[in-house]
């Protein structure tokens, strides 16, 4: 059973023909990039304070850096900010340096980093290329121009100690690259010691042995199927009609925004808002509180989610550049040592599907009390106790981060008692059908007993779970057929 299906928190109504105050263009409003790994690095060195990004969660992965932004990055990645920020803008002899940029430019130039373009030119607002960027970290690593590299060979002189591992050479040197290589970077030796730049770093108190070892634990999310975007804090999506406004809203959700600008025609606002509310049970997958708002005649509707834990979790573990609260990581964390202990030496989808399954089945016991955190995933794994919403979120969790696609699915259903209540399941995708299962009526025992299991609800039809299941199938897979099972 569930309670408190979801939260409208505010609704505000404000009478005026337009608002694009803000500067809010119509469209998606997310980059897109070409895959995950950086993030994680992103977020390795955002960790160990030696990049900031532009904005939380933004590295900008796709845009060239400029040879002034290559230069702050390799300062910080030695630990020299504090130093180069002593320095006057007047220790460098360029006459292109930005006053943001001059001091480490000094610093750089001081210390035999760089040289610039010419005498009197850094060349600050050049795109840098890759070449130009592993010297620079070749001269942070010790190395010698003329003696150990040239410009010329510092790509394939990179290759032998290491510091392009992993990296691939597209042509067009991106911030994404730029943070590859400089995470490799720390975890090479010195030149003539055999000290990582990395323990160099923690002797030099620039970070903490345990700041390191918590970076270094994002490397395990190399194993999870990373999104393709770069998360931003506004998403805008379009819904001609009230019904398209739910499935417009999880596309939003999906990247978990803390805001999402929804287009509609002008002057139905308030329609889409009151059918926004009388259905958002149906994103409980999601959210549960929604914070919603809008003006007359604008086509503008503004909803704010307060994202579940169990969805923030698991997206922070396909997308470590989502801006989340530590206890979230934690829990995310938590849950992916549960993971890799558990699933990942599992080769088809439907094994893997059983395997979720049946162990949420097995680790939980059914909360009749309804717990703070029962409905959700932090109940689930940190006390073994859940409703439906908690064995659902559970089973989401695992499913997604193993690469599997899933919804949460809110309706009805009638009781062993015959009482109709609230309740949650899933529909999951096996093999490119869809499927339902209801984890919470597999567990049969719940918390009196012994620990049992049944496969009435799993990965069955909508016509077969219809029997005791009741919801709005316009805003969920259809699942038109249960899969035969041999167990």
């Amino acid at each position: 059973m569930m309670k408190n299906v979801c939260n409208i928190k505010h609704l505000i109504i404000i009478s005026i023909i337009f608002l694009f105050a803000a500067g809010i263009s119509p469209g998606i409003i997310f980059a897109a990039d070409a895959g995950g790994a950086e993030y994680i690095r992103a977020e390795q060195l955002n960790r160990l304070s030696l990049i900031r990004g532009v904005g939380p969660g933004n590295y900008d992965m796709q845009r060239a850096p400029t040879r002034a932004e290559s230069i702050i990055m390799v300062v910080r990645l030695i630990g020299k900010e504090s130093e180069a920020l002593r320095y006057s803008p007047n220790d460098n002899p360029f006459n292109d340096v930005p006053d943001w940029a001059a001091r480490y430019v000094a610093y750089a130039y001081k210390n035999g980093l760089t040289r610039g373009i010419s005498d009197s030119s850094f060349g600050s607002n050049l795109p840098i290329d890759s070449a130009q960027y592993m010297s620079f970290l070749l001269r942070a690593l010790n190395y010698s121009d003329g003696m150990d590299f040239t410009h010329e060979n510092s790509g394939a002189f990179a290759s032998v100690v290491g510091l392009s591992a992993g990296w691939t050479d597209t042509g067009k040197f991106s911030r994404a690259d730029m943070i590859v290589l400089s995470f490799n970077a720390l975890n090479l030796n010195l030149n003539g010691s055999d000290e990582t730049l990395a323990e160099h770093l923690v002797k030099a108190g620039v970070f903490t042995p345990a700041q390191w070892n918590a970076a270094a634990v994002l490397n395990n999310l190399m194993l999870i199927p990373q999104k393709n975007y770069e998360w931003e804090n506004v998403n805008g999506v379009y819904a001609a009609s009230p019904v398209q406004s739910i499935s417009a809203l999880k596309s939003a959700m999906a990247s978990m925004p803390d805001e999402i600008i929804v287009f509609v025609p002008p002057g139905t606002e308030k329609e889409f808002i009151d059918y926004i509310s009388a259905h958002c049970s149906n994103l409980i997958g999601f959210a549960r509180e929604f914070d919603l708002r809008y003006v007359n005649n604008s086509g503008v509707l503004s909803i704010m989610p307060k994202y579940s834990k169990g969805f923030m979790s698991m997206t922070y573990l396909q997308n470590p550049t989502v801006p989340v609260s530590n206890d979230i990581k934690e829990l995310a964390l938590k849950g992916f040592e549960i993971y890799l202990d558990n699933f990942t030496d599992i080769n088809s989808e439907y094994e893997f599907v059983k395997a979720v399954h049946d162990y949420v089945v097995f680790s939980l016991d059914y909360d009749i009390n309804h717990r703070p955190g029962s409905e959700d995933l932090d109940g689930a794994l940190n006390t073994g106790r859940a409703t439906c919403g908690g064995y659902s979120a559970m089973f989401g969790f695992f499913a997604g981060i193993g690469g599997l696609q899933w919804e949460m699915v809110f309706g009805t259903a009638r009781n062993a008692a015959g009482v109709i209540e609230n309740h949650a399941w899933n529909k999951v995708r096996v093999n490119g059908e869809w499927y339902n299962v209801d984890v919470t009526w597999n567990d049969p025992i719940g918390a009196t007993g012994t620990n049992s299991i049944i496969y009435k609800y799993f990965l069955i039809s909508d016509s077969e779970l219809a029997g005791s299941h009741v919801w709005d199938r316009r805003f969920y897979q259809s699942s038109p057929k249960s899969l035969d099972m041999k167990l």
